[in-house]
């Protein structure tokens, strides 16, 4: 897992190389309802 933070844009991001199978659905409909590109799941 990496944290980048954005200060002047005032937003933080966080990548992971794989998200565990079992968190995978709970991702996606996250994903789904929070504001767009809140969320960003790249497959």
């Amino acid at each position: 897992m990496k944290a980048r933070i954005d200060e002047d844009q005032l937003i933080s991001k966080v990548l992971l190389d794989e998200i565990p199978e079992k968190y995978q659905d709970l991702v996606r409909q996250a994903a789904r309802e929070c504001t767009p590109s809140a969320i960003i799941v790249e497959e």
